[in-house]
């Protein structure tokens, strides 16, 4: 007796391949950890067989996904490595063809789910506020956590109106700092700032509390009220109180206001005032002790933000005491008579007395109305002609 069968010899090995990078290059972050996406390619694997596909850390329960091989490819979505430890992770694809030949492959991933952080050092430019000398080269700095040396931080300053002013910096050390940003452009008020990193695997940080700066760069202005003294002149009895006051714009009460008296030799004289609503007076400067001449007054000023403003006017200080002399014996002999009371002539000479300036002679009995006469004064002399004291009691 004889029986005849048919078998199929198979034995050709299969094989399998995974393509790489994986997840386009090679590091599942944060965002791909819950729905990792593998595929790869057969040969000598027919349709419908399942490639199994794991994910090992060493540690953990190993991972485990499946797909089905059309046409000698496969592709096995939404695995969820989420609870491995970050680092490098073992990914073994397996599949038998029909004969039950087997194929493997393994490649290999890193984990990499810690979420980075980033903050910005506050106070920017040391008080928050960027003034019109610093808003053209604002620096900004702050530090990183789980960010590698190199990567990118950019940094936006928007003040919601017109175009966002973006500058960069590296991370060195977890540290880093952005210089010369240029936000002259944008809108005085408040300035949002705010500051974004990602870390080789593409995890991004924001700072988590987006910081605010107030861009003031309007420039103030001062200005001293002239003439100083109502006449430009400091005297002798002016000198130890001078007082000087004046208006601001853009600068907010209680600002202080330094003003300086300088004659180029001594010492400066300082006082201050304080600005309210726009205007300021600063009382009771001594300036007795600098030099008769030319004085050169300052006004200086900051607003709240450190924008400066600057006034500068000059008064004359003029404290020599000037002295009047009377040439005696008046009229030759010290001795009105009847013919000279109707036109009595008087006078005399002078020191540190312009030329133009009056001389009022009065002469007085004591009892009747003082007779009263003027003289000019030219080249510290003066002469006062034609006083009638006649009226006068003798005596």
């Amino acid at each position: 007796a004889t029986d005849t069968e048919t078998i199929v010899l198979d034995n050709t090995l299969p094989t399998i391949d995974i393509t790489t990078p994986i997840e386009g290059d090679g590091i599942v972050n944060a965002t791909e950890d819950g729905d990792v996406t593998i595929s790869g390619t057969t040969a000598d694997v027919e349709d419908g067989q399942i490639v199994t596909v794991t994910f090992n850390d060493g540690t953990n329960p190993v991972v485990t996904t499946t797909a089905t091989v059309t046409g000698n490819a496969w592709t096995a979505t939404d695995a969820d490595i989420s609870g491995l430890d970050n680092g490098n992770i073992t990914i073994t694809a397996d599949v038998t063809n029909v004969a039950l030949n087997p194929a493997t492959d393994t490649e290999t991933i890193v984990l990499d789910n810690t979420l980075p952080t980033i903050d910005i050092t506050t106070p920017i430019e040391g008080d928050g506020i960027v003034n019109a000398i610093e808003d053209g080269d604002v620096t900004i700095s702050g530090t990183t956590t789980d960010v590698e040396d190199g990567q990118t931080v950019t940094i936006t300053f928007n003040d919601g109106t017109n175009p966002v002013v973006t500058t960069t910096a590296t991370v060195t050390g977890n540290a880093w700092t952005a210089t010369d940003a240029d936000i002259s452009g944008l809108d005085n008020g408040n300035i949002t700032v705010t500051a974004d990193v990602t870390n080789v695997a593409l995890n991004p940080a924001t700072d988590t509390e987006t910081e605010t700066i107030v861009l003031d760069n309007t420039t103030p202005t001062i200005d001293i009220t002239t003439p100083i003294e109502g006449d430009g002149i400091i005297n002798a009895t002016e000198d130890g109180d001078v007082t000087i006051s004046g208006t601001t714009t853009d600068v907010e009460n209680g600002q202080t206001v330094t003003v300086t008296f300088n004659d180029g030799t001594n010492p400066v004289v300082t006082t201050t005032a304080t600005v309210t609503g726009n205007a300021w007076t600063a009382t009771d400067a001594d300036i007795s002790g600098l030099d008769n001449g030319t004085i050169t007054v300052t006004a200086d000023v900051t607003d709240v933000a450190l924008n400066p403003a600057t006034d500068t006017e000059t008064i004359v200080l003029d404290n020599t005491l000037p002295t009047i002399d009377i040439t005696t014996p008046i009229e030759g002999d010290g001795i009105v008579n009847a013919t000279e009371d109707g036109d009595v002539t008087i006078s005399g000479t002078t020191t540190d007395v312009e030329d133009g300036q009056t001389v009022t002679v009065t002469f007085d009995d004591g009892t009747n109305p003082v007779v009263t006469t003027t003289a000019t004064v030219t080249g510290n002399a003066w002469t006062a002609t034609d006083a009638d004291i006649s009226g006068l009691d003798n005596g």
